[in-house]
């Protein structure tokens, strides 16, 4: 990938597939087969919303050694963290009795 696409990939939050195996140098294929095995691609957790699968920016960009480029967030300035855990919400808590 070019410098370029580089710093269009750190503007959105998430991406295809076939982009992130574009900038780690697999094929399509491959990237979809470990999407459906595993959850993840490249040790990347993706995210999978109806049938598509996203892959998280950040670490992608972290992958391929461009976590320099990416701002800093303030300490205390990131996301709300989930009480339930990395990956959890409400609707996974086995405590929970009311659905």
């Amino acid at each position: 990938m070019t410098p370029a696409e580089l710093h269009e990939l750190e503007q959105d939050a998430t991406t295809t597939v076939e982009i992130a195996c574009r900038a780690i140098g697999c094929g399509r294929t491959l990237g979809y087969q470990s999407a459906r095995e595993t959850g993840e691609l490249a040790g990347i957790r993706l995210i999978r919303v109806g049938r598509v699968w996203r892959v998280p920016t950040r670490p992608l960009l972290a992958l391929l050694g461009y976590d320099d480029i990416l701002p800093k967030h303030e300490a205390g300035a990131g996301p709300p963290r989930s009480p339930y855990g990395a990956g959890q919400c409400a609707l996974h808590d086995p405590e929970r009795t009311e659905r």
